[in-house]
């Protein structure tokens, strides 16, 4: 049965590390207390009597139970009350311009609870606040979970904010990758679609657009963009279906222009066939 509990309690640790971004140090500390006390019950046995090694068990899982819940004190997700309470209060404060508050109620969080994924991203917005994209993807770099929305949201962010270099393939990557990663965010199907379109991938725009398409049928400039594919590939119907339904979603005059275009070289084309 005890084997079975420090199984759990490593997995526990591992997933909370992991996935939530809770803290490496805390979460290191519980998967190798789990090893050691899987060996000392092993070998143990012919060495130490059996009242002692059950002591040694029960206080093992105890402390053990403890580092577990400390990980969780310092996740992005799923932590404790006070600390979800800081972290909204930081997120407010960067969204409003407070930036010195921000950084102090980071400063605190990390302080109380260690770093983690969640403090890492809010020390990155904070310095792309000032415009110090170095910072910002030094800090981005720490990040353990990188395949999670916010954690693209933010490299996307600092890629745009950059005015160093030019970040377009990057950009591009980083719309493909995330477009993989999650299947149901609209927003990165439909840029992997325009990115793939800009490029003259037509099918692999085709097939990220229908993607953002599923997800939102009324989306303007997702029928937009399928017309604008469709032409491209010669599907002039299909191209006037999409436009249609783009201007009857709401399309805005920019969107109306571009389409305005299209359909005047359809017209042009189809008379000179």
């Amino acid at each position: 049965m005890l084997y079975i509990l420090y199984t759990l309690l490593f997995i526990a640790a591992l997933v909370q590390m992991k996935v939530y971004g809770g803290s490496l140090g805390w979460a290191l500390t519980v998967m190798f207390g789990c090893v050691i006390l899987v060996l000392v019950k092993a070998l143990g046995r012919k060495f130490i009597p059996k009242k002692v090694m059950n002591i040694i068990s029960v206080a093992g899982v105890a402390l053990l139970l403890i580092f577990t819940v400390r990980i969780g004190m310092t996740a992005g997700e799923g932590g404790l009350v006070e600390y979800n309470e800081k972290f909204s209060l930081a997120v407010e404060c960067l969204s409003n311009g407070e930036y010195s508050q921000a950084s102090s109620y980071v400063e605190d969080i990390k302080e109380q609870y260690g770093e983690s994924d969640g403090t890492h991203v809010l020390t990155a917005i904070y310095k792309l606040s000032f415009g110090d994209t170095a910072a910002a993807m030094e800090e981005y770099n720490k990040i353990q979970n990188k395949k999670d929305r916010i954690s693209y949201a933010l490299l996307e962010r600092i890629y745009r904010e950059d005015r160093t270099q030019d970040h377009t393939q990057q950009l591009y990557d980083l719309y493909l990758q995330a477009a993989e990663e999650h299947s149901t965010w609209k927003y990165v199907q439909f840029w992997a679609g325009v990115t793939q379109f800009e490029q003259k991938k037509y099918n692999a725009a085709n097939y990220y657009l229908l993607h953002a398409y599923n997800l939102d049928t009324k989306s303007p400039s997702i029928l937009y963009y399928l017309g604008a594919v469709a032409y491209a590939q010669n599907d002039f119907e299909a191209a006037k279906e999409y436009f249609n339904d783009a201007v009857a979603a709401g399309a805005d005059e920019n969107i109306c222009a571009y389409i305005a275009w299209y359909l005047e070289q359809m017209e042009y084309e189809v008379t000179e066939d």
